[in-house]
């Protein structure tokens, strides 16, 4: 990737996390999903020491799956906070749907079969919203591999970072071979939130490129006007 097309998107990255929350990142998928829904749901809670927390207050993600929201708010220091609480109910509905569909909390059987179709078997988990299904695909990738739904690729040739005549497929070889892999796990949340907001919602792209030329602006009219102060001296 050229200098510019990998300043483009971090410059994005930057600017949609300040939007939707920073994701902490895991290497395990599960804790992945749950991450990317404590940014969605509570950004001002996604820390890494929250992380720490959940691990030590479950003895392991099924315990946390038979919790009820109640018990994951007081867990996490916040039954009052309605953020926290948000938080706690979607990560109970996706852990449901892991294990309504895997049969257990946990991707390991799945992760050993090379027949296993890992996209149709996320589609099929309710309580996974978009971001969610894109940052585990991308972390079950053990290979460092991107996965870019339709609607990703979009944005990553907005921003000019794959080619126009991209398919996911190649445009997830482009991001792989271009992008870095500290970035991959972010990336996959941050743009496919961005690319699913709701239409009514400002893009918090071309807002801060607003208030950018805004304050230009405003300091062109000053400099006009000590230009003329000038001359009327003169």
């Amino acid at each position: 990737m050229s200098r510019g097309k990998a300043s483009a998107l971090y410059d994005a990255l930057d600017k949609l996390e300040a939007r939707y929350g920073k994701l902490v990142p895991s290497d395990d998928p599960i804790e992945a999903g749950i991450l990317t829904l404590l940014a969605m749901h509570a950004p001002r809670h996604s820390t890494a020491e929250m992380r720490d927390r959940l691990r030590e207050e479950f003895v392991d993600w099924n315990e946390m799956r038979v919790s009820d929201a109640w018990d994951v708010s007081t867990a996490m220091g916040g039954a009052e906070d309605p953020e926290v609480r948000a938080f706690a109910r979607a990560a109970l509905r996706f852990l449901e749907s892991v294990s309504a569909v895997l049969h257990r909390t946990s991707f390991d059987a799945v992760k050993s079969d090379p027949n296993a179709d890992l996209p149709a078997a996320l589609d099929r988990m309710r309580g996974a919203p978009p971001p969610v299904k894109a940052v585990v695909l991308t972390v079950l990738d053990a290979s460092g591999g991107w996965h870019p739904g339709p609607d990703m690729v979009k944005v990553l040739q907005k921003l000019g970072v794959v080619s126009r005549t991209s398919s996911s497929a190649k445009a997830g070889k482009e991001a792989q071979e271009n992008a870095g892999s500290e970035d991959r796990f972010r990336a996959h949340y941050l743009l496919t939130r961005y690319a699913l907001r709701e239409k009514e919602e400002d893009d918090p792209l071309e807002a801060s490129a607003k208030r950018s030329g805004k304050s230009q602006d405003k300091k062109r009219p000053a400099a006009a006007g000590s230009k003329k102060a000038a001359s009327a001296k003169g």
